[in-house]
This record gives structure tokens, sequence and C-alpha cells, in this order.
């Protein structure tokens, strides 16, 4: 990587090559992130990224102290938990 790039170029160019890479599947997932307008699309964006794709692992993700493990998306019960969460939020505030 050049030195002289700017870091927006870095993160331009490193966005595009994690694109290539997703699955045509989750890519609107990850632009929708990348665009910076949705919480929910960079939680589901990043767990996919930290599953390499893989639906499943997120479900029965193992990563106990990851700060988005109670945010990540694919639970059963995903509107009844984020009620919660977001109840939980409205409260700390």
């Amino acid at each position: 990587m050049n030195e002289q790039q700017t870091l927006e170029q870095k993160v331009e160019q490193r966005r595009r090559e994690t694109l290539e890479k997703v699955s045509p599947m989750y890519r609107s997932t990850y632009v929708k992130a990348y665009e910076g307008n949705s919480k929910a699309a960079a939680i589901r964006a990043f767990c996919l990224y930290c599953t390499g794709d893989q639906r499943n692992e997120i479900r029965d993700c193992t990563s106990y102290a990851c700060p988005l493990r109670e945010c990540r998306p694919y639970q059963e019960g995903d509107a009844v938990r984020h009620r919660t969460v977001i109840d939980l939020a409205a409260v700390e505030r």
C-alpha cells in the first residue's frame, strides 16, 4: 500500500477489497453498513465478517465477551430480544 495515500483512500480501498470477497448474498448489507446510515446493518456486517459470512455461526456465536453479542442478528425471537435491548438502552440514557 502506498504511504502517500490518505486515510480516506485506504479505507475506500479496503472496503472495495472486502466487497470483492463477500458473498453476493450479503454484499448489500456491507454496502449499507459502509454508507453509515444503519447501525443494524453495521452490526450484521461486523458479525458476518467475524464469522466468514456464516449465518449459523452468528446464531451459535461463542465470542461471549463480544460487546455486540446481545445485539447479533439471526437469533430466534429477534424482535423480542431487540426490543428489550432497545428498552435497556433508553433506561441508561
